[in-house]
């Protein structure tokens, strides 16, 4: 029995044998051809960021993420349990690794790149059928900005993508393109306001100027 809200462990998509990764039951239904179905709610774990594991990253500390798909229930492995940090540290050992416990500090936004403090739900209903409740995205969504939190990651690296090496569909692929802090890989028709900024730059270096300015207006 599965109840919405409920962690649980899948194999990873990138094919890696004794390692999964977690996500949080949403909800759960049967098609009409009896297959069960699960929508769930991906964590990171800290290999996954976009600053990777640092040296304050535990053993068994994981991300929560806005990225939900769904997927069959045969997929899932085992249950599993994110819990607070506080509350982790309260467990012995033997509890831990009983219960597949993890915990979450953090919410991270792999399309900002950006921590904010996670707030932790309770368990809910069985979900058993296919109109699904209201998530947990305006909860979220207080806390989409920045964290102006000292610990959190700040550090470059790769792009962020699904956790576990899955393959993100065509509608998020189209989502994260859309997205106002999304860069480009080009800026066709533009060719010509590029050269006139690089110019500027390139100038400005040769001269050896301090500082100055330049007036941009209008969209890309």
């Amino acid at each position: 029995v599965w109840l919405k809200g409920e962690e649980a462990g899948l194999p990873r998509g990138d094919g890696v044998e004794g390692k999964r990764v977690i996500a949080r039951i949403d909800n759960c239904w049967e098609d009409g051809a009896g297959v069960m179905w699960v929508e769930l709610q991906w964590f990171y774990v800290p290999e996954e960021l976009h600053c990777g594991r640092l040296e304050t990253h535990g053993a068994r500390e994981v991300f929560e993420s806005h990225l939900s798909d769904e997927n069959e229930l045969a997929c899932v492995l085992s249950k599993a349990r994110v819990v607070p940090k506080a509350e982790f540290d309260a467990l012995s050992r033997k509890e831990v690794e009983e219960g597949d416990v993890y915990y979450c500090r953090y919410h991270y936004n792999p399309l900002k790149k950006s921590f904010s403090p996670y707030l932790p739900r309770s368990t809910g209903v069985k979900g058993n059928k296919k109109t699904r409740a209201a998530t947990n995205t305006d909860r979220l969504l207080a806390f989409s900005g920045p964290s102006p939190a000292a610990s959190a990651p700040q550090a470059p690296a790769a792009a962020a993508g699904r956790p576990g090496g899955a393959k993100e569909s065509k509608f998020e692929t189209a989502s994260h393109a859309l997205q106002l802090s999304t860069v480009p890989d080009t800026l066709p028709c533009r060719e010509a306001e590029q050269e006139e900024l690089r110019g500027v730059l390139r100038q400005a270096i040769q001269d050896g100027h301090a500082g100055g300015c330049i007036y941009i207006s209008g969209v890309p």
